[in-house]
């Protein structure tokens, strides 16, 4: 009779207190725990309640209206991932990453973190299970309609928190984004898509000789950066509402559209790339921004990205051979890739001469 042998177990960060491989797992359970104890922190208003200097657990417990002692061990939970941290007895403090997520902070933490614990996100992912059993995106079989028509009709506020996360999140890369753009002697770029325009703001006063077209739903251009309707750059830009499914300005050198195409199923960024090649001049360049995916090297971010987007979409982060298969069916020519020291990177065509 053979007898087993219990596995030795030396704890660490990546197992825990299990054994390989089982322990492995771990980081996958705490990260879920983590991130709704976070979310929970944020509901009660930790953050604001934790001073600037350290603050007694009793005192943020008041401030927030919480039981004094689960508040001091959820911030005890959430100091061991670096949020807050622990500043005597029974007493917390800021960490960096707490920090951010106050009440107007400039980095914005606080607004991102809030669209994630919003019903239509959160909603979205319990669905997660049905979406890949029916091949149907969640919020739309959730709510009956598509995210922006959710948002106008019935969560203007969540649509608000939304866009405003977008633009701090994606708006942080606009000008790395803008250096790597080589515009060669184009005279007339289009922002497809461009919402508020500040990746446009960036091109056009990094390149003084462009004129600009933001182009967008009417409902998108609520908010366009005052630079392009009234300041500096406004003698430049041109506002034009439209559908892109539909049509798009005539003419331009370069037609840009950035976080757009993952938003959409392949039929329809094929329809909006056909529209800009049949609008462009010969020869006119195409650049998309977004994620790509690389399917032999998986990484967390656009891969979890990848099944958000269709989740709330029906959209997909997509690879650059996929790319290219999108340009080609479009009648573009897929000429190249400009990766960048950041989430996002250029994926480029051409419309044929002839």
């Amino acid at each position: 009779m053979i007898q087993q042998q219990t596995p030795s177990v030396s704890p660490s960060a990546q197992t825990g207190w299990l054994p390989a491989p089982v322990g492995e797992l771990m980081p996958l359970v705490t990260g879920l725990g983590a991130g709704l104890a976070l979310c929970t922190a944020c509901d009660l208003g930790l953050p604001d309640a934790v001073g600037e200097e350290p603050t007694p657990v009793g005192k943020i417990a008041e401030r927030v209206g919480a039981n004094p002692d689960l508040v001091g061990r959820l911030l005890r939970a959430l100091a061991a991932f670096g949020y807050f941290r622990p500043a005597g007895a029974d007493h917390f403090a800021h960490s960096r990453l707490s920090s951010i997520l106050r009440t107007g902070a400039p980095e914005g933490g606080g607004v991102f973190l809030q669209t994630v614990r919003d019903e239509w996100m959160g909603g979205s992912w319990t669905g997660l299970t049905e979406a890949v059993r029916s091949g149907r995106p969640a919020l739309p079989a959730r709510h009956g309609k598509g995210m922006f028509e959710y948002f106008a009709q019935d969560a203007p506020r969540e649509g608000e928190t939304f866009n405003e996360a977008m633009t701090l999140m994606v708006g942080s890369m606009n000008d790395v984004l803008a250096e790597h753009i080589d515009v060669g002697n184009a005279r007339r770029y289009i922002d497809v898509g461009g919402g508020q325009g500040t990746m446009l703001r960036a091109v056009l006063r990094r390149h003084p000789q462009l004129e600009g077209t933001l182009f967008d739903l009417e409902q998108a251009l609520t908010e366009v950066h005052e630079d392009l309707r009234t300041g500096e750059l406004s003698g430049r830009c041109e506002v034009v509402p439209g559908n892109g499914l539909e049509s798009v300005p005539e003419g331009c050198d370069i037609y840009q559209m950035r976080t757009v195409l993952h938003m959409w199923d392949d039929e329809t960024c094929i329809q909006l790339l056909r529209n800009c090649a049949r609008a462009a001049r010969p020869g006119a360049r195409i650049i998309v921004i977004d994620q790509l995916v690389d399917p032999e090297k998986p990484d967390p971010m656009s891969t979890l990205m990848d099944l958000q987007m269709f989740l709330i979409a029906g959209g997909r982060e997509r690879s650059e051979q996929e790319f290219a298969s999108l340009f080609e069916r479009a009648g573009l020519e897929f000429t190249r890739v400009v990766r960048t020291p950041v989430l996002l990177h250029l994926i480029e065509a051409t419309v044929p001469a002839s």
